[in-house]
């Protein structure tokens, strides 16, 4: 079938798109391929840090590195396509069709590079006590997968929980992680480490608190409780006692 010049030429240009966007997507592996670094944090912590590429907004060129303290990177959708053809090339051994691949069918349910979007919609689902393997199947990922960035998140969570305990403000810690003031609230009242006018901010989840009260009702001493968990037997006892204060005023 021969083509017009008009569609050549458009193949020409899809064709040069797709490779520049290729160089990109290879330059981005690369720079994720590179060693971490240290650095010091605003409380005189020794932390890791880790390459992340900075893409233009086109995601035609590098513009350059930043290094954050975790692991995680999201694709912009256009190299998210590319990432997809490349890996069904190597499966496959034959050329998929990606326009068909993007209109017509989920990302794989393995290996899914999850973008910011879709990660913020599956904590959002799963804070609303949404099965992961429902969401699983909504966002078309694996419920490994699903679970896993749930488990990151609360772990983020608790992270910026214990900075807060150590003293620094929820502004401090938004500055670090590149987020809003609002975002680090509200994240830390969903995960039950603050409660606004009753008992204010907590180091500990509702949940390990619980654990403990369990424990000592077993017949755990609090230094036992607290030599299981790092910490002061005096931070057990009024975890405990707080809990079961707070108890008996809601009988």
């Amino acid at each position: 079938m021969n083509l017009s010049k008009e569609e050549t030429l458009q193949k020409e240009a899809v064709a040069k798109r797709e490779d520049r966007l290729d160089v990109v997507y290879f330059e981005c592996l690369e720079i994720m391929k590179m060693p971490e670094k240290w650095k010091v944090d605003k409380r005189g912590n020794i932390i890791a840090v880790y390459p992340h590429p900075i893409v233009s907004r086109e995601a035609y060129k590098i513009e350059g590195i930043q290094y954050l303290p975790h692991k995680s990177y999201y694709l912009p959708e256009v190299l998210m396509a590319r990432h997809i053809y490349w890996e069904d090339l190597l499966n496959n051994d034959a050329k998929p069709d990606v326009a068909k691949i993007a209109k017509t069918r989920k990302p794989r349910k393995t290996n899914v590079v999850v973008t910011e979007e879709l990660r913020a919609e599956i904590v959002r689902m799963a804070n609303s006590g949404i099965p992961s393997k429902e969401i699983a199947e909504a966002v078309g990922a694996s419920r490994t997968t699903v679970n896993n960035y749930i488990r990151k998140h609360r772990e983020l969570i608790k992270e910026w929980a214990e900075l807060k305990y150590l003293g620094l403000s929820a502004r401090e810690i938004a500055e670090h992680y590149n987020v809003t003031e609002k975002t680090v609230w509200y994240h830390l009242q969903k995960e039950g480490y603050y409660t606004p006018k009753k008992t204010g901010f907590k180091r500990y989840s509702p949940e390990i608190i619980k654990g403990w009260v369990r424990l000592k009702d077993n017949g755990a001493t609090y230094k036992e409780i607290a030599e299981a968990m790092g910490i002061s037997d005096k931070v057990v006892k009024t975890y405990v006692l707080e809990y079961r204060k707070q108890a008996k005023e809601t009988v």
